[in-house]
């Protein structure tokens, strides 16, 4: 076999130093390019990562949440609580929990012994039924929850010492107005101190109170913040409704009907709000006002409105009548 020349063996050697490749021509600076470039897609690959992580725990958080939120349907079904505490055992007993998930699920414990108060046939049941929701408040107290979640669980716990006629109790739980995060909070607040005063035989300081309130919104009604409470999200228009609702159970219809009107003012578009204005100004016995907002329902609406006259006799009464002038 011919010896071949050493110029074919290694022709680097023969090479000249400017047709030599650029990497080999400046080997620490390629080295020093080539390891940050490695660098910077194992950081990429990690940030991909953890950013797949999150995506993971905020469908983990939400899926927890949509059966949280599913609970009210059971209760429905099964007003004793039972089927909710069987659920919540099932579901949120552990401690690996998301914190806010882990105490809206205190939070329905609580609601759950609050519905078996409700129901109990006998003082020891009933006892034993109020320490249980007290326990679970406490429990859900003791935890480091975000202000919004602390002012839902304060409101929670003043309805249901509300609920059992404890007024000194609620007081004692009362959040500070300064406290609450949102204008669906400070509503749901004023609402549970017209009730609280309510049950001191001071009603009309309370159905003063929500007036006053309400008559003082400024604005359209804001139907996007909402505040988690009672097992359902809240919006202001929501529980400005309520609020009109107690005032035409408990006051005078002369007091309601300046209100209904003020809410349809603030309620624009808001077909949910028309309607239980037009409701709201036929019990009071406003008819003319009650007419003008159920037209304004049907113009938002016109199949919701159908549906709900079927299903509502005072807004069925009020669709004859619109069709008749």
């Amino acid at each position: 076999m011919p010896i071949r020349p050493i110029h074919e063996v290694m022709p680097d050697m023969q090479t000249p130093a400017a047709e030599l490749p650029w990497r080999k021509r400046h080997p620490v600076i390629s080295r020093t390019l080539l390891y940050g470039l490695g660098l910077g897609l194992a950081a990429l690959l990690i940030v991909l990562f953890m950013d797949r992580q999150d995506d993971d725990e905020r469908t983990r958080i939400a899926a927890l949440q949509e059966e949280l939120d599913g609970l009210n349907l059971v209760l429905l079904a099964d007003p004793t609580g039972d089927a909710v505490l069987a659920k919540l055992d099932e579901r949120f007993s552990g401690s690996d929990l998301p914190l806010i998930t882990r105490g809206r699920a205190l939070r329905w414990r609580a609601m759950a012994w609050r519905r078996k108060v409700g129901t109990a046939t006998d003082g020891a049941a009933r006892a034993d039924a109020t320490e249980q929701a007290e326990a679970a408040l406490e429990a859900c107290a003791a935890l480091e929850l975000p202000p919004a979640e602390r002012s839902a669980l304060a409101l929670e716990w003043v309805e249901a010492r509300l609920e059992r006629r404890d007024v000194e109790g609620a007081r004692r739980v009362w959040p500070e107005a300064d406290d609450l995060p949102d204008v669906p909070s400070a509503l749901l607040f004023t609402l549970l101190r017209a009730q609280a005063l309510r049950l001191e035989e001071q009603t009309p300081a309370g159905v003063e109170l929500v007036r006053s309130t309400l008559m003082g919104l400024e604005g359209p009604l804001d139907t996007e913040q909402k505040a988690y409470v009672g097992g359902r999200s809240w919006t202001a228009a929501e529980v400005a409704v309520q609020m009109a609702n107690f005032m035409t159970l408990v006051g005078e219809a002369a007091e309601a009907r300046p209100v209904w009107n003020r809410l349809r003012a603030a309620a624009g578009g808001d077909f949910d709000v028309q309607a239980a204005a037009a409701r709201g100004l036929a019990e009071s016995g406003a008819r003319a006002d009650a007419l003008q907002a159920w037209r304004a329902a049907k113009a938002i609406h016109a199949d919701l409105a159908a549906a709900e006259a079927r299903s509502d006799p005072v807004l069925e009464a009020l669709e004859r009548e619109s069709q008749q002038r």
